[in-house]
């Protein structure tokens, strides 16, 4: 045991030996797997941004792809399997060297959300549209250009949708995997719950490698891996996917990390590094899940306080309460940035009709009071977080999951399409 740590310490190098390892290498790209967990944690930042803007042979390594459709997005192992810490590490690198893109997509990943919670899909075609022009194509936005299709054309447009994303990337390809799963779980007849049991029965027939099922999982079922095993394994496959992936892959891991109450994966070097990505991108939706996770109260300093008490009310269905509460408030000058007179004015619509589902009204408050001031002051990063965090919490136990039947019978199989199982290869769905 002795030698091998001491085996390991020589091993490690810096930043600088790193560099010249890789300018005197013949093989640079295939080197660069071999020498990046040898180097030091601290220089893994200054390394991504590095690697980032420096040409090899003529050739930028590919190292946060941003595709410019989606027969560009693939499943290749450019870099090699790293550990927690060093994912954090790196994930901080790519957001200094990627700021303009990681800013505008955090931007537009707001007004998104907005206008798919406003309903306004026009607006929101427009967005993705939008986004993917600055920001590159990617499984995020897939995914909701799927849903689009179905929540305003309905099944046939998504399914034709569906079908040309396949010929465009392929039936060998991860993007075509995950479109034709993502379609078949928005088909109205599909339960949640139904698609959560068979798609896991699914799984567990196909020999999918370790990393590829990690992933499909997080894009499919919403599992975000927990352990730092399984961490790692979702941000080896999204990085190759694009880094719009990456980001929002690693963001949903940091976010369950955040509020887990456990030894958080990485130690130290996870919240030095959500500090950095936090410093780079100054967001409310990295400042709340950094603050979360470092406890330092620097973070939200710019924030006004809120009172969220007729909020939580309101989602306990006690609504004259949110009511009368936010009608106080609404005669208080510190609660005029909010519209407490249109929640109120809910509670009581609510109150009276109590066939109403109160997570979908208060979402209609959540995102009146959003739109309102899409550039006003920072004050309601607190209530877009609380709305996002209280909605999720609902739908999280069973308010809207469970709206179909889960026992409805469904009359027609799983279709295994092709699947990439091995980076750069394809490998069909076959059994066990």
């Amino acid at each position: 045991m002795k030698q091998s740590r001491k085996t390991s310490q020589l091993d490690e190098i810096t930043f600088t030996e790193f560099k010249n390892l890789l300018r005197g290498s013949r093989r640079p790209f295939d080197d660069l797997k071999a020498y990046l967990p040898r180097l030091r944690l601290a220089d893994y930042p200054a390394a991504a941004q590095w690697l980032s803007t420096t040409p090899f042979r003529g050739r930028i390594f590919k190292i946060a792809p941003v595709p410019r459709s989606y027969a560009e997005i693939s499943y290749s192992d450019v870099l090699p399997f790293l550990n927690v810490g060093q994912w954090a590490a790196w994930t901080a690198g790519l957001a200094a060297a990627h700021r303009k893109v990681l800013t505008d997509h955090l931007e537009l990943y707001d007004q998104i959300s907005t206008a798919f919670l406003e309903e306004e899909y026009s607006r929101a075609a427009d967005l993705l549209a939008t986004s993917e022009a600055r920001c590159g194509y990617s499984i995020w936005t897939l995914q909701l250009q799927i849903a689009l299709r179905q929540l305003t054309e309905g099944f046939d447009a998504q399914k034709q949708y569906v079908r040309l994303i396949g010929e465009q990337t392929g039936n060998g390809s991860v993007v075509n995997y995950l479109a034709h799963y993502t379609s078949f779980r928005n088909e109205s007849a599909v339960s949640v719950r139904y698609f959560r049991d068979e798609y896991r029965r699914h799984l567990s027939a196909m020999a999918l490698s370790q990393e590829l099922d990690t992933c499909a999982r997080y894009h499919l079922l919403h599992e975000i891996p927990g352990t730092p095993r399984g961490i790692a394994e979702l941000l080896s496959v999204d990085t190759c996917l694009s880094l719009v992936d990456h980001f929002e892959a690693f963001l949903a891991v940091a976010a369950v990390v955040s509020v887990s109450g456990g030894k958080v994966p990485g130690g130290d070097s996870w919240r030095s590094s959500l500090r950095l990505i936090s410093d780079s991108l100054p967001h409310p939706r990295l400042q709340s899940i950094a603050f979360a996770t470092t406890a330092d109260p620097s973070l939200v300093s710019f924030l006004t306080p809120v009172d969220l008490k007729p909020f939580d009310s309101f989602l306990r269905g006690e609504y004259a309460t949110a009511a009368e509460r936010s009608l106080e408030l609404s005669k208080d000058e510190r609660g005029a940035s909010i519209d407490y007179d249109e929640l109120a004015a809910c509670a009581l619509a609510a109150g009276s009709s109590p066939g109403q589902q109160p997570t979908a009204r208060l979402a209609k408050v959540l995102s009146a009071a959003m739109s309102k001031h899409d550039e006003g002051p920072d004050e309601y990063a607190a209530i877009r977080k609380h709305g996002v965090c209280t909605v999720q919490r609902q739908i999280a136990r069973g308010g809207l999951f469970d709206v179909l039947d889960p026992s409805e019978s469904i009359d027609r199989p799983f279709i295994q399409p092709a699947i990439e199982n091995r980076p750069g290869t394809a490998h069909p769905g076959s059994a066990r």
